[in-house]
């Protein structure tokens, strides 16, 4: 087994039939993982660019083809099921497993800041209130 199959693994998706009520930038990603926490970090190079006090890390593919024009430490909308989430990009990369070929995004949620809300600091920032 590859390291990429290993860390798959330990990184689950959501099922393919809720693909459809996620958007980034108006583009329909074809896998995205559930939310990781930052401490599962273990590169150099990411750990300089994820703020590790911040919300959690989540992974979203997308086809060669359709991908979001993005730029890496912009702040983005990623919609899913209807609520929209305040995100930063932290990594853009070209991803191959069994074959397929797609774009993935390392997104980090966005915490709430105590001036906006006036309190916790733990509740994601949803940009429909």
């Amino acid at each position: 087994m590859n390291n990429l199959e290993e860390a798959l693994k330990n990184f689950p998706c959501w099922d393919w039939r809720e693909l459809y009520k996620q958007e980034l930038c108006n583009v329909q990603p074809v896998s995205t993982t559930y939310n990781f926490s930052t401490t599962m970090v273990m590169s150099k190079k990411l750990k300089k660019k994820v703020d590790m006090v911040g919300g959690d890390l989540f992974v979203s593919s997308f086809k060669l083809d359709e991908k979001p024009i993005l730029i890496d430490n912009s702040f983005v909308t990623f919609e899913r099921e209807g609520i929209s989430y305040k995100c930063k990009v932290i990594e853009q990369v070209p991803i191959q497993y069994k074959g397929y070929r797609c774009w993935g995004v390392l997104l980090q949620l966005q915490l709430q800041d105590e001036e906006d809300k006036g309190g916790n600091t733990d509740v994601l920032i949803n940009d429909n209130n």
